[in-house]
């Protein structure tokens, strides 16, 4: 993901300019040339410039790679957004919008809300669909600037999910069993179901301050350790190798989601709460 320095809307056209140059697909000025009349075609540049003129902040963009050459410039791409203003921080942590989008037909408009951890300087994605608001090619810049407001108002329940996380112990029995729940969402299992690296690895933390055992601080290391890579994994034919980065926008996204609902039924168990219906489903 491609960080930046937050510019905000007193500097509008040198955000625009900086962004252009690390994901020009927001600036695509028309659709693909396979989509229908029936998409309507709702620029992602014009919805960032509305926003930084209502005084919100771009901190990071990200777009997905592609080798395909008619898809190059039109591509799903990530814009994160914060506004001091209407969503201060708590402690070291940041709360974000994100919007996704592409101009291909890959992703429809996704609003949803995320989280910025300066300790780390990682981007978390809330994974709770009801944080999250969708629009179809068939509506308006309105609808797009609306839905983005619909999710600030409900930061405030995010931070308090924050709170409540922070506030429950784990036993090192526990926090060995969220880490080998969370591998699987990184690391392919072998054909016996062994998985390349160690809880111990993804509990590891990188500083200090995360020394922690309560739920908030082992979700916040094992989701640094599992998307910055470093680790010593093991391959198919048993050599070591580093683990990589995870560094493509779609993988970024699902995982962060599945970190956060696997953080909530954790949450759920310990205080005797009925399961996320995501997870219940699956």
């Amino acid at each position: 993901m491609r960080r930046m320095p937050v510019l905000r809307g007193n500097e509008t056209t040198t955000c625009l300019e900086r962004i252009n140059i690390l994901a020009p697909s927001i600036f695509a000025e028309q659709p693909s040339n396979d989509r229908s009349e029936k998409y309507v075609f709702i620029p992602t540049s014009a919805i960032v410039a509305r926003l930084l003129n209502e005084g919100f902040a771009v901190s990071r963009v990200q777009e997905q790679r592609t080798r395909i050459e008619d898809r190059v410039g039109f591509t799903r791409h990530m814009v994160r957004f914060r506004h001091d203003g209407l969503m201060p921080k708590v402690d070291d942590i940041f709360p974000e919008i994100l919007l996704i989008n592409s101009h291909d037909g890959s992703s429809s408009f996704q609003i949803t809300a995320g989280l910025f951890r300066l300790a780390c300087l990682n981007g978390l994605v809330i994974g709770d669909e009801h944080f999250t608001v969708r629009q179809r090619h068939s509506g308006s810049e309105h609808d797009v600037i609306d839905g983005v407001f619909r999710v600030v108002d409900e930061i405030p329940e995010v931070m308090d999910t924050i709170h409540r996380w922070d506030g429950i112990p784990l036993t090192d029995h526990e926090r060995t069993a969220f880490a080998r729940a969370a591998i699987p969402l990184r690391f392919e299992e072998d054909d016996n179901g062994n998985v390349p690296v160690d809880p111990r690895q993804v509990l590891r933390p990188r500083r200090t301050a995360d020394q922690r055992t309560d739920l908030l601080s082992t979700y916040n290391v094992v989701q640094e350790n599992l998307l910055k890579g470093g680790l010593s994994a093991k391959t198919k034919t048993g050599k070591l190798r580093r683990s990589t980065a995870v560094n493509g926008l779609q993988a970024d996204v699902k995982l962060n989601k599945a970190l956060w609902m696997l953080t909530e039924s954790m949450a759920a168990l310990k205080n005797s709460e009925p399961l996320p219906a995501p997870l219940m489903s699956q």
